[in-house]
């Protein structure tokens, strides 16, 4: 891309009414639909689904163990915050609680 700007750039091509941004545009839009129809084309072939489909379940064997550890230790985590915020909820109401029984409010006259 930047070689393609540098080109473009050069004064024997640099015009006014030349716009480099919109050209690099429109070269962007076309290689992106180049690529998106060569992938649905392929996404399209059963050969390429079924490789896939072993690809992905082949990733998926590979990486159960790992998953699996770290879902038990989000678990625990998720388990030992929960237990620390009940914790301080507790506190929290208890010095509330304590609080409003020392301090017996008089009527108000």
């Amino acid at each position: 891309m930047k070689c393609l700007l540098s080109f473009l750039r050069r004064k024997s091509y640099s015009d006014s009414s030349f716009d480099s941004a919109k050209l690099l545009e429109n070269l962007v839009m076309i290689l992106r639909r180049l690529i998106f129809s060569a992938v649905k084309m392929a996404a399209s072939n059963p050969a390429v689904q079924k490789q896939a489909a072993e690809m992905a379940q082949k990733a998926v064997t590979q990486a159960r163990p790992n998953l699996l550890k770290a879902s038990r230790k989000a678990g625990e985590f998720v388990k030992a915050t929960s237990d620390e915020l009940a914790d301080g909820v507790q506190k929290f109401k208890q010095a509330k609680q304590g609080k409003s029984d020392s301090k017996k409010r008089e009527p108000k006259k």
